[in-house]
């Protein structure tokens, strides 16, 4: 009995390991895998997908691949075959030969992502490429969308922690693709720093950004300032930024990367770490890097504010952007002193109509402590407040 015993446990060490490529994983949400493959694991908090890999690019571009290859090809028939070319008439040709044409100016590191996805998922490597300028296109069918930012330490911190706020907005029926939003966590092995990202499933370009480092970013359309100009030749802001995270461990080595980098189109980004926070108004024929409105308080909305461009404040409030920026300006004095993760999500839950910056197109919130590598995700109207706490997902480095 007892050899018996031992082989049928060979037997099934042996039926594991057939199976060891992929696994689904029974457990807590969002502190155990629920699914594993190649060395890449996938989570849920709440209604997000939280995806954690591991490897050199196209490892990590498998696992992505394969992790969400039921989620991609039903989040490319909803959002792009149905919403955006049948019901907000896109022209798919178009959009296929700009993706292309995007995809073309990527570094090759980060194309590998891609053809990992392609190599797993099912999916046509074109339709992938359209997938992921999913944000992007809707610059295509309309004007500019617009988002705010709020970063609040020293002074203005209830102990001094540095403490940010963003709120995501776009055309308000990008609302139905929320079940789709996925925070990516990169953990490559050839010495680039560990970088999370948050965006839809599919979405490998970047508007909100932090990494082990303790850097965050997030993005702001700027081209009522900038110009709605888009330069061909150049790398696209959100692939940039996705590489700057990669390459930087500190503020020295991202402002480096800001200082030497030039823009395809007008943007903000809205940076922080531990210490401090910028924004960097960011257009195609320029950069500058703004500080703090007071000591421990910095706010961005959708203008630049650094005069040194001689640039008149946009007259008529398009997008409320100046009327944004004064909201947040004036609950930032009303906090003073108080802001914490439970102020700052009252803050950005603030309405517009009564002194705040949510509006009908905000699509999600983030609140991230650079301090703590904490970050908490919510989308209005769908869900509550989530916490993530990507020192867990995060390769510990090696000294």
């Amino acid at each position: 009995m007892k050899i018996r015993s031992v082989w049928v446990l060979i037997m099934l060490l042996l039926i594991g390991m057939a199976f060891e490529k992929t696994l689904a994983v029974a457990g807590e949400p969002g502190h155990r895998p629920i699914a594993k493959y190649e060395g890449g694991s996938l989570y849920r908090a709440g209604k997000f997908n939280v995806i954690e890999l591991h490897g050199n690019f196209r490892e990590m571009g498998r696992q992505y691949g394969h992790l969400l290859k039921d989620s991609l090809p039903k989040f490319y028939q909803l959002a792009i075959a149905n919403v955006l070319v049948k019901e907000h008439h896109l022209d798919y040709e178009l959009a296929k030969d700009a993706s292309a044409m995007i995809f073309e100016r990527y570094p090759q590191r980060l194309k590998e992502i891609i053809y990992g996805i392609a190599e797993t998922s099912g999916m046509e490597l074109e339709k992938l490429l359209v997938l992921n300028e999913l944000i992007t296109l809707a610059h295509l069918m309309g004007p500019p969308v617009d988002c705010s930012y709020i970063a609040t330490w020293g002074d203005y911190s209830a102990d001094g922690t540095m403490v940010t706020g963003r709120h995501w907005d776009y055309p308000e029926f990008y609302k139905i693709f929320s079940d789709f939003l996925t925070v990516t966590i990169y953990n490559p092995t050839d010495g680039s720093v560990p970088t999370a990202t948050i965006g839809f499933v599919g979405g490998i370009e970047t508007f909100t950004v932090m990494n082990r480092g303790g850097l965050f970013a997030e993005v702001n359309n700027g081209t009522i300032s900038g110009g709605n100009i888009f330069i061909e030749n150049r790398k696209l802001n959100f692939i940039q930024i996705l590489d700057f995270f990669l390459n930087s461990d500190n503020m020295t080595q991202l402002d480096a990367h800001m200082s030497s980098s030039q823009a395809a189109v007008a943007i903000l980004l809205n940076v922080a770490d531990s210490n401090v926070s910028y924004s960097y108004e960011w257009p195609t024929f320029g950069t500058r890097r703004r500080g703090q409105d007071k000591p421990g308080l910095l706010v961005s909305t959708n203008h630049f504010v650094d005069q040194s461009w001689g640039i008149a404040q946009p007259s008529g409030d398009p997008v409320q952007t100046v009327s944004r920026r004064t909201n947040l300006l004036a609950l930032g004095e009303k906090y003073k002193g108080k802001f914490s993760v439970k102020v700052m999500m009252e803050v950005l839950d603030t309405p517009y109509s009564k002194g705040g910056a949510q509006r009908p197109v905000n699509i999600y919130e983030t609140i991230f402590i650079p301090k703590d590598l904490k970050l908490w995700l919510k989308t209005p109207g769908t869900s509550d407040w989530e916490a993530i706490d990507l020192a867990r997902h995060f390769d510990k480095k090696v000294k």
